[in-house]
């Protein structure tokens, strides 16, 4: 006679356990994605000071599609659309854990005076306790010369341009630039640390590769010196009206406009970015056509946010460019910029910046951020430009005075600053990684400084053959 063995009951348990703890993760991860990142009372006080101050325009300074946060504000109403403005705004970072970071640009539809945006970021960050920061979409200065003088290229200006290039003394930094006695160091203070660009140090898929994206005015694509060597997104069809590679830009051929977020048009109506190009075509060793980016930050009249520098870091971290000539800043130090070149330096892109032309010592940002390599001025003398700021936050100079490079309408011309001396830099920080690709930033600034620039100078028509 058989003796009847009831079934084991454990397995279809540890099935129903399986499926219940996936199923709540699944639940728990759902609810995440799209619950609201404002409680109840956050969303009545964010709708009471939208009121009061105007703001009702939304735009994700990190995505350019639609992220969850900015989807959340909307759906309660907290943001009334999306879109830009002429006036500007403030930069909010939310506490929402199911993104990597998030930076939402809110833009008053009145314009509000310069001076009170901060005091009205900081009325948000303390009032909302989902906010981890808020700050002013503070203005940025270009650092040259406002228009470049002319360059006539008769035989009294060749001669001038050569003995421009006679100078062979090498100074290093410590040489050039007087040492500031700065008592309470920027980079000591306390801060919060919640940095909404999260990312690991990652040099993957970009060995090899030294493309140099230009955060300037534009450029004039068609200028006979570099045009050979303006970059290609090879991803992307021209003028179809898609976006073919799927990175939220539309057309970007060469690069985008970050004043209007619109890529077809990247004239360069003040000639800065021109004559910045010119000076790295010069010197940087390119390995195949197509590798200067254009990201255009400023517009004709000269005006920049921060919130285009930040659109236009990011583009280029995500679009593996290895270097970033960046020559403009502000004396006002900016968490959301900070944790965009940190960002930067964690997808393995070198930050190049002006360190700024008002003779001091005060630091300027980007500049004098840690992941960032400062760049000073010198003349053609081999003394500190008198306009170039100057102290230990500086890394290394190059040339800055009456540099002759490209402008626009295929022209030369002669600028001054410390915007002339990051693309020499730029050019040599490209060429280094060409032969050691997973360089560090520190090992790069100490390459750097074995460089001669005091036998560098800017390009003129008799180099084009």
């Amino acid at each position: 006679m058989k003796t009847y063995k009831p079934k084991s009951k454990m397995f279809p348990t540890m099935i129903v356990l399986t499926i219940s703890i996936v199923g709540g993760f699944i639940i728990s991860y759902v609810n995440n994605l799209y619950s609201p990142i404002l409680s109840t009372s956050s969303v009545e006080k964010m709708k009471e000071l939208n009121g009061k101050y105007g703001f009702k325009l939304g735009e994700d300074l990190l995505s350019p599609k639609k992220s969850n946060t900015l989807a959340s504000l909307l759906r309660n109403d907290v943001l009334e659309m999306e879109g830009g403005s002429k006036n500007r705004g403030i930069i909010v970072n939310f506490n929402n854990q199911s993104e990597s970071g998030q930076l939402i640009l809110m833009t008053p539809t009145k314009q509000i005076p310069e001076d009170k945006l901060a005091d009205i970021a900081s009325e948000y960050s303390n009032t909302i306790p989902e906010i981890n920061f808020a700050e002013a979409d503070i203005k940025l200065d270009v650092y040259s010369d406002s228009m470049p003088e002319i360059f006539e290229t008769n035989l009294m200006s060749k001669l001038l341009q050569s003995a421009f290039q006679n100078a062979s003394r090498y100074y290093t930094s410590e040489d050039l630039l007087e040492k500031a006695s700065i008592s309470d160091k920027w980079w000591i203070k306390k801060r919060k640390t919640n940095h909404s660009l999260r990312a690991t140090l990652n040099f993957s898929n970009i060995a090899g590769r030294s493309t140099i994206a230009v955060l300037d005015s534009g450029a004039d694509i068609t200028h006979p010196y570099f045009a050979k060597l303006i970059w290609n997104n090879v991803d992307e069809k021209a003028d179809n009206k898609t976006d073919d590679d799927h990175n939220g830009y539309i057309d970007d051929i060469h690069g985008c406009d970050f004043t209007r977020t619109k890529c077809e048009n990247l004239d360069d109506g003040i000639g800065h970015g021109t004559h910045m190009i010119g000076i790295i075509s010069k010197y940087t060793t390119i390995t195949s056509p197509g590798e200067i980016a254009i990201l255009k930050v400023f517009d004709k009249k000269s005006e920049s946010r921060l919130s285009y520098a930040i659109k236009a870091i990011k583009y280029a971290a995500d679009n593996n460019m290895r270097i970033l000539n960046i020559s403009f800043g502000t004396t006002v130090e900016s968490q959301a910029l900070k944790d965009a070149t940190e960002y930067a330096y964690s997808k393995g892109s070198f930050i190049v910046a002006a360190a700024g032309n008002n003779a001091s010592p005060k630091p300027h940002y980007p500049a004098a951020y840690e992941k960032v390599i400062s760049v000073g001025a010198f003349n053609n003398e081999g003394a500190r430009l008198s306009e170039s700021n100057y102290g230990d936050w500086v890394d290394l100079s190059a040339p800055g005075e009456r540099i002759l490079s490209t402008i626009p309408n295929k022209r030369y011309g002669y600028l001054s600053g410390t915007s002339q001396a990051a693309p020499f830099v730029s050019a040599e920080v490209s060429n280094i990684l060409l032969s050691d690709p997973n360089i560090g930033i520190e090992a790069m600034k100490e390459e750097l400084k074995k460089i001669d620039f005091m036998k560098m100078s800017g390009p003129s028509p008799y180099d084009v053959q």
